[in-house]
């Protein structure tokens, strides 16, 4: 079972389909993965098996499982231990294990995810037990910046950046950053040439995992919407992201935008081609020569495909 070789086996007479294997270290290992074969050239046997480690002097129960099979890979939290027990607690005959070994494998932590609503809301979400650090200033953060404590209110444009912290370990993940422009609190969709207008609000709801869909076979592109910023503002630019959650994103090939003060007169700012989105389906940034504006006007003139339906997770401002 240690030798390394996945063609030898310890086997049981047909009968015994109860045992116990018991390992020891030459001195306390820490350990966090267990991986187990059995020699499934004569078959998967093992129903139900646990393993001990023996820390501190005393057993402790670090798993109990079902079946092995041809590959079992225990993932653990991390004991240091003098000594294993594989227990094999049932089996439909005499069971032949060809491999038990143990890892100390490296501690991932995964990155936070940052969130901001339409009200300029910022939660940053982490995994059970990791700490969050933060920074504002668009500098990479690390465990002596801010510590995330509670969701806050920040509506200004803003580049975040945040880490998720394995305390115990010391461990960081990487720096996940997420860009907002000004809140859009005040933001409203006034019209819409086709879709759902119960559902549309989530193209400014700041969640890239909603979306809202308009145009089909009996209203074919071009379809256009127009938002209310609630004041004006200057602007140099604006962001589409596209549908983030599927498989089917009905994503937006061509497009124009326009702007204007009084929702009566408009000037088109931009037009063109979202390059390359059908394989890089992410925010998508247009920049144009800044201008004063509260309402905006986008166009979806193409869809990737020969589709009618396009989609919008959300559209934003560069000021």
């Amino acid at each position: 079972m240690i030798d390394g070789n996945k063609n030898t086996y310890w086997a049981t007479d047909d009968k015994v389909k109860q045992a116990t294997i018991e390992f020891t270290f030459k001195k306390p290992t820490a350990i966090n993965r267990i991986l187990l074969q059995e020699y499934i050239k004569l078959g998967q046997r093992v129903k139900e098996f646990s393993v001990e480690a023996k820390v501190d002097g005393q057993w402790k129960t670090i798993a109990n499982e079902t079946t092995i099979g041809y590959k079992r890979i225990l993932r653990l939290e991390r004991v240091t231990a003098s000594a294993i027990r594989v227990n094999i607690l049932d089996a439909k005959a005499g069971f032949v294990i060809s491999t038990i070994e143990a890892y100390n494998a490296p501690t991932f932590v995964k990155e936070p995810q940052i969130l901001r609503d339409k009200n300029g809301l910022v939660t940053i979400k982490s995994e059970s037990g990791n700490a969050v650090y933060y920074s504002l200033d668009g500098k990479n953060p690390s465990e002596k910046s801010t510590l995330y404590k509670a969701p806050f209110i920040y509506n200004k444009a803003v580049e975040i950046k945040a880490i998720s912290r394995n305390t115990k370990e010391k461990i960081n993940s990487a720096v996940r950053t997420a860009k907002y422009g000004v809140s859009k609190e005040k933001w409203s969709v006034i019209s819409i040439s086709s879709g759902d207008d119960k559902s549309v609000e989530r193209i400014i709801d700041g969640d890239a995992n909603t979306d809202w869909g308009f145009g089909n076979d009996q209203n074919k592109l071009p379809q256009a919407i127009i938002i209310d910023m609630g004041e004006a503002r200057e602007i140099k630019g604006f962001t589409y992201t596209p549908q983030q959650v599927g498989n089917n994103l009905n994503l937006i090939s061509n497009y124009e935008f326009y702007t204007s003060e009084d929702n009566i007169t408009w000037t088109k700012q931009s037009e063109g081609e979202f390059s390359n989105i059908k394989h890089n389906p992410i925010e998508q940034l247009k920049s144009f020569t800044a201008v004063k504006a509260r309402f905006l006007r986008f166009v979806a003139t193409a869809a990737v495909g020969k589709g009618q339906t396009v989609s919008i997770a959300e559209i934003g401002v560069i000021e």
